[in-house]
């Protein structure tokens, strides 16, 4: 093993191929997992992380000849893991698309068909924008925020110009506008319309396909299994109960539940080798396809690490987003069996960090850590729509290495988590390995925690000025003037 003193960090990306293999929370610049790697470790070290998440870590440790072990307390995080590793080469990742999209391409077509108001030939929907109804408390005025949105930045009613209270009473939903595509020949094929469209034929075709679609989808009987699951009570959930969400159903529409469980069940019909493929890019897809996606012009996504649910929000036809996945996941897999030396020597198991009992004393050349941070991501929460529709639901919050006021877990219980956890990371590093810890929560007070955790288990602090910049900033880091606008990672070694 080698034993530098520190780490050449500058900045990483969340844009490289691997990083975006996934959309799991809370994850680490690839080049920077590369460089700890390469600069703390030689070919054939086995590396941990027993906070492993989407496999990031092992992912880069098998692409440069490393052996390596993952843990994870979420069971969608040991599937997504597995299904990083698991991932064959790009050319089987379209394969499978293409076996997949041969079994549900029909059925799901059906659910977002609609008519061309150009040429009242056959059009496929690809998302559709459905707002919030909101009611006025100072005229009582009823008015979708797709209206607010147009008037006074959203903040202010439509009718009387009043300024609406932070939180609004809602009373329902409204379709406002749909994005299609034309199958009959027309140029350009995509069109959009809304139901107060300025072309007469337009708003009546909206009135007449598309909202007749909904209504029609709404009525069905969801053909295929689906879960039931409800959400588990928490600090993140809370969002979602108090917009009356509290089952799994809840948080798509009937539409976009329905399509998931036929591309659920049409998954479970693969070959096994490209069963786990298309489940892995299923999700990495399906959080877009809840009421999380927000509508924006030009773009849209959804805000990680939290259930917010705008009220301004795009219904995506599953179709055209899963093929943007399989697409990214598909260059993710080219980079990493490019040159035909990617065999993974990895294992991947459901465990605690704070136990660690499958892995050897002194078994362990270098170790990554990427612990929750303290409060800020909820994984138990966050995780369990993944976990939902995997069918691999259990009660592991109070498990979890987070601090969780709704959930009664607090900063001493997560003092004696986190005191285990270096422990036995201490007992499984040979002599001389080393540890990199990224942590980043300045504001709460539990990086003096962690860091006396990890000396009282024996650690000498090796180096204290590694931190790296993120090219792409996150929401917060944009909208919040005092956050934190880079990472910092510190080594530590066993003597």
């Amino acid at each position: 093993m080698k034993r530098p003193d520190g780490v050449e960090l500058s900045s990483g990306s969340r844009h490289t191929r691997t990083y975006r293999l996934h959309a799991y929370w809370s994850k680490k610049p690839h080049e920077v997992l590369r460089e700890c790697i390469e600069t703390l470790t030689e070919s054939g070290d086995v590396v941990l992380d027993p906070f492993c998440g989407s496999g990031g870590t092992l992912v880069v440790a098998a692409m440069l000849g490393r052996r390596a072990i993952g843990i994870d307390r979420s069971p969608a995080a040991v599937f997504i893991s597995q299904g990083a590793l698991g991932l064959p080469p790009a050319a089987e990742v379209y394969a499978a698309w293409s076996s997949l999209l041969e079994k549900v391409e029909a059925d799901i077509k059906t659910l977002y068909a609609t008519v061309c108001h150009r040429c009242n030939g056959p059009a496929t929907i690809r998302y559709t924008v459905i707002a919030d109804v909101l009611k006025c408390p100072n005229c009582a005025n009823e008015f979708s925020a797709d209206e607010t949105s147009k008037v006074g930045g959203g903040k202010r009613c439509p009718e009387c110009d009043a300024k609406l209270p932070r939180s609004p009473e809602r009373i329902g939903t409204s379709a406002e506008e749909t994005s299609a595509e034309c199958e009959a020949g027309c140029q350009p094929r995509a069109f959009k319309r809304r139901h107060d469209d300025r072309n007469p034929k337009a708003a009546a075709f909206f009135q007449k396909h598309d909202l007749a679609k909904i209504r029609e989808v709404d009525a069905m009987r969801i053909p295929a299994w689906h879960p039931s699951d409800r959400f588990p009570r928490g600090l993140k959930t809370a969002e979602l109960f108090g917009r009356g969400i509290e089952n799994i159903d809840a948080i798509f529409t009937p539409r976009n539940f329905t399509s998931v469980a036929i591309l659920r069940q049409a998954i479970e019909r693969l070959p096994t080798e490209q069963w786990r493929s298309m489940l892995f890019c299923l999700t990495a897809a399906i959080t877009s396809l809840t009421l999380k996606s927000q509508h924006v012009q030009g773009g849209g996504g959804y805000l990680p690490g939290m259930y917010y649910i705008p009220p301004v929000r795009k219904e995506r036809n599953p179709l055209f987003s899963l093929r943007r996945i399989v697409g990214q996941v598909a260059r993710g897999a080219e980079e990493m069996h490019s040159g035909g030396k990617f065999h993974p020597e990895a294992w991947v198991g459901l465990g605690s960090a704070a136990d660690l009992s499958v892995v050897g004393d002194e078994t362990v050349d270098f170790a990554f850590l990427d612990p929750p941070y303290s409060d800020k991501i909820q994984f138990s929460e966050l995780n369990f729509v993944w976990e939902s529709w995997l069918g691999l639901v259990e009660d592991w919050g109070d498990e979890e290495i987070v601090i969780n006021r709704a959930r009664g877990k607090t900063l001493t219980q997560w003092q004696d988590q986190v005191n285990l956890v270096a422990t036995e990371v201490f007992r499984v590093l040979r002599p001389g390995g080393r540890v990199a810890l990224t942590y980043d929560d300045p504001k709460r007070g539990t990086w003096p925690v962690l860091l006396g955790a990890l000396k009282r288990a024996g650690f000498d602090e090796v180096s204290t000025d590694n931190s790296y910049t993120v090219k792409q900033q996150t929401f917060v880091q944009r909208r919040s003037p005092g956050a934190s606008q880079q990472d910092t990672l510190t080594v530590f070694g066993k003597p």
